[in-house]
Parts: structure tokens; sequence; C-alpha cells
């Protein structure tokens, strides 16, 4: 049975949307996608002895439905237009805006939990998963969010008009890291994480767990070593104690981005250069869980099929109205291989094309460069709905503190090496120019930027500092390297409400002080 677009999801639609068991792609290539979601969503659906999941997925998305008529009902009254012209599928002219859930641009603060083993394979997360390392994939997912990101590819035409601005910023809270005893750390069945190192206050914050190793599926089936990352999907984590989001380290990070040393990515590659055929060096799988976290399913719903296309081929669909139905998911970069003109499969249903540049898609990082306006939709529905009921209204309530009326501070500080001359597009979306160091590097110059938030769950800078560090060790958290080889800039956090916090004047003043000496 298809699911077409005017479906309406309930208990019995659930159940055929529940899963795909095996992620196929689409030239061949893989066997296995690299998302954990799916598997992941099956053996809690398998598990629901009473129904109450299925009744609580079903529940989240006739809320869905309800909001989404009622945003676009909204959008139609400040554009001043007849009501009685709403249509599934019509967003040109509405004039969308996520003002409806929450206030300007939502922060989200972060914590990056690095889970390492120093003898896995003869080196150490602890080195290599750096301040800069975790700065590019904060900046690449504040660029994806904000649809600020700089790489959009050709694709097929119409799709320009249904990109989304989430009007989402991450922002770094705090990185924690604990030695573990394994090595391979296995996806599909471990939770010891979780253990090591204990989730911080999932309600306000977004936990990133990085570890090595890809690991297997249910019932130890093999995944071919793709399994990459997995993100919760709310309403299916029935404790915060698991709310987190657990990403291989070999697809953690931005290699696009430039600093002053850039040593992370020398041996080891952001990712290293191919997965069996997938490849990811933009820190776009990050984008692609989180998008899990906020109520996402991949664009071609539950499907089996296999990497010709041999199997169901019935077209499936997210329930999101501007993402076209689909066979199946994509490998490589359909926009850059000419092969993919040969076959029907690049618009595969009701003789559309597909949007396999979507980020919930599996092509590659480059390729992936949007979230569509109805994806958007999906994920406002459930800022109004707390976690107890499937949903992440807890992220938005900082906005009702006291505290987040204080003004803006600074909780994050990067050196960015580029050859960009425009001020604006120097540092990263939403964060601010401090220093030009007027120094070339690697065809670029040398930048210090920061990061601002007025979230009083983000812990900021209290101090700048700098730290002598024999070459080779890890200087420590929020220390970046600086020109001079041995020498890193440290920085103090502090609680949001802290005397000593920093604002941007200050930190400018810090760093001038101390690099004119």
């Amino acid at each position: 049975q298809n699911i077409t677009k005017s479906t309406v999801i309930n208990i019995s639609n659930i159940n055929m949307i529940s899963l795909l068991t095996t992620a196929v792609l689409l030239n061949g290539v893989l066997s296995h996608g690299p998302c954990g979601f799916d598997e992941a969503r099956q053996r809690a659906l398998d598990n629901d002895v009473d129904g109450s999941l299925h009744k609580r997925l079903a529940e989240m998305e006739s809320h869905f439905e309800s909001e989404k008529h009622k945003h676009r009902f909204n959008a139609m009254v400040r554009k001043g237009k007849d009501r009685r012209g709403l249509q599934d599928g019509v967003f040109d002219g509405l004039g969308f805006s996520t003002s409806d859930y929450f206030q300007g641009i939502l922060e989200i603060p972060v914590v990056v939990h690095v889970l390492y083993n120093p003898n896995y394979q003869n080196y150490n997360l602890d080195d290599i998963i750096t301040h800069e390392r975790i700065q590019s994939q904060i900046m690449r997912l504040n660029k994806d969010y904000l649809a600020d990101n700089d790489d959009t590819i050709s694709g097929p035409a119409g799709f320009a008009s249904d990109k989304a601005n989430y009007k989402m910023a991450y922002k770094l809270h705090k990185v924690i890291r604990k030695q573990v005893s394994w090595k391979e750390y296995d996806f599909g069945k471990n939770t010891q994480h979780f253990d090591v190192s204990p989730i911080v206050d999932p309600q306000h914050y977004l936990n990133i767990y990085l570890v090595t190793g890809q690991g297997t599926v249910d019932n130890g089936k093999s995944h071919n070593g793709m399994l990459l990352g997995n993100c919760p999907w709310p309403g299916l984590v029935t404790s915060r104690d698991y709310d987190g989001c657990t990403l291989c380290y070999k697809v953690f990070g931005d290699a696009s981005a430039k600093y002053i040393r850039d040593t992370w990515k020398k041996d080891l590659g952001i990712p290293e250069a191919n997965f069996n055929g997938y490849t990811d060096t933009h820190g776009r799988t990050a984008t692609h869980e989180i998008g899990h976290y906020l109520n996402l399913y991949h664009p071609w719903g539950n499907k089996n099929i296999d990497a010709n296309w041999n199997g169901d081929q019935t077209c499936w669909e997210d329930t999101v109205d501007d993402t076209p139905q689909t066979m199946g998911p994509h490998g490589g970069c359909p926009a850059t291989n000419p092969a993919f003109n040969n076959y029907d499969y690049t618009h595969s249903c009701d003789g559309k094309r597909d949007q396999y540049m979507n980020y919930m898609d599996y092509s590659d990082g480059e390729c992936r460069t949007m979230f569509s306006k109805g994806q958007l939709e999906r994920t406002l529905s459930i800022m109004n709905k707390p976690f107890a009921d499937g949903g992440r209204k807890e992220l938005v309530d900082y906005q009702s503190k006291p505290e987040h009326s204080q003004g803006r501070f600074v909780n994050d500080l990067y050196f960015t090496v580029t050859s960009e001359t425009q001020e604006s597009k120097i540092c990263g979306p939403s964060d601010e120019l401090v220093h030009n160091f007027g120094t070339a590097v690697d065809n670029g110059r040398v930048y210090a930027c920061v990061s601002t938030t007025d979230n009083p769950y983000v812990d900021v800078i209290g101090d700048v500092s700098l730290k002598s560090v024999i070459t080779g060790t890890n200087p420590g958290n929020n220390c970046i390297a600086t020109l001079e080889s041995d020498s890193y800039a440290c920085f103090d956090k502090v609680p949001f409400t802290d005397s000593s916090r920093m604002t941007v004047d200050q930190v400018q003043q810090k760093l001038e002080n101390l690099f004119l000496s």
C-alpha cells in the first residue's frame, strides 16, 4: 500500500512507515546506509508489546497535521491572503515564520562527549578531536540550519524555492573527555557510553557522543562497517538518560574549514577518503542525524529495494509535501555524475526528479545542501510539545528565563584562515570578527572570530590567556593553536550569570593586549 501526500498518518500507517530494515543505495555501491535511525526505530516498535509507542507516534503525526494547517493559516493571515486558498503543497509566498514557535534564532546548546581509548589503532581520539575540529562541526551545523551554506550544487530545477532556513544555531557549551575500555563501539547494541559519560540535562542540551568503530546493527547483523551515526527520534526514547546522538569520529568535522594548525586532518581525513562508497568530508552526517532528532524521516520512507532497484517499486514518502516521493536513497553525487542521466531513478515517482540534495538523503556530504520548508514544518510541530509527549519544547524554554534578556556574551573563540575579503563572510553565520592578525597562511589570512549567545544554559568565556604546550601534547579543552608552534590561546568558561563573563568588546580587547605584547 502506498502512502500518498494527502494521507493523514494513523496507527496502521505508523506500522508501514516504521522502518527500513536495510537501507540500500541506488548506484550499487552500498548494501547498507550510514544511518542507524531505521534500525533503532524498528527495534523500539518491535518491543512495543503494549502498543503505547505506536499510540504516541500516531498522536505525534496527528499533531503534525494540525500544526501544519495552523502554521499555514497564520502565514496566510500575515500575508493578507484569503484562507480559502490554503492547499497542501502550496508554499510560495506564504511567508513562513518560525516566530509562531520561538523568538528570533533558536540557540541550541551542544555538549560533546569524546570517548577515547589511547590504544585504538595507534592513535587517540583525545588527541585528534581538537577544539578546531569540534568548532568546524559546529560551524557546519550553523551554516546548514541557517541556510547559509555556500556549497550549493546545481540540481533539478524547482527545488531552490523549497530550501528552508531553520533559524536554529548551535552553541558549544562544553566538551567532556572520558577514557573507555572498548576499541570498537557497537552502535546496534551498546548504551554503555551513557554510563561512562552520563548525559547532560538532555531537556536543554543536545548531547553528541564521539566514538571509535562502526559495529553491527540489530541481532549482530553486519552493517558492512557503514553505520556512522544515530540520533534519537522524538517520542521514540522514553528515558531522557538515552536522549543523545552518537557519531563515529570519522565523519565528525568539516574538512573544508581552515585553521592555523590542521594536523587533525593530516593522517585521518574528515572522514577517511571513502567508506565503501559513502563520502562525507563536510560534516553532513551530523546535519542528517540531528534532522532525525528534530522529527524528520528519510525521504523514501519505508522500503525494501536492492542496489539495482530490484524489489519494491512503489513510491513512498516522508509525510512532507515538498519532498517528492522517491523509490529509495541515493549514493555518490547525482548532480555531478553523468551516469545518473541515463536512469529513470533520478525522477523516480510521479514524473518528478528526486530531491537527492536533501540533507536527509544518503548522497555524498558535498552533494546534500538543503532542508525543505515542509521538513521545517515537521520540526516546528514538536517545538511546542514537551518531551513526555514526543516533543522538544524544552529547547525553547530558555527564551522565557529572566537571564535571557541580560545581553549576549561570548561562548566560543576560534582562529580561522580564509582568503575571503568580505568581512561578513569571514566568520561563521551569527559569529563576529574580533581580530585580524594580518598574517598570511596557506593562501589566506588569519582572523579571530567569536560565537555569542543569549541562552543562559550555555557556559561563556570568563578569561583568555596564552599557554605553552609541548609539541604533540594535547593542550586540553578550550585551547586553539596560534602562529607559534608551542603556543595556544586558551579560555576559561564560566556559567552564563558569572560576573566575569565577557562581551565581544572585552574579548577583542583581551586578544589585542595578548598578541600586541
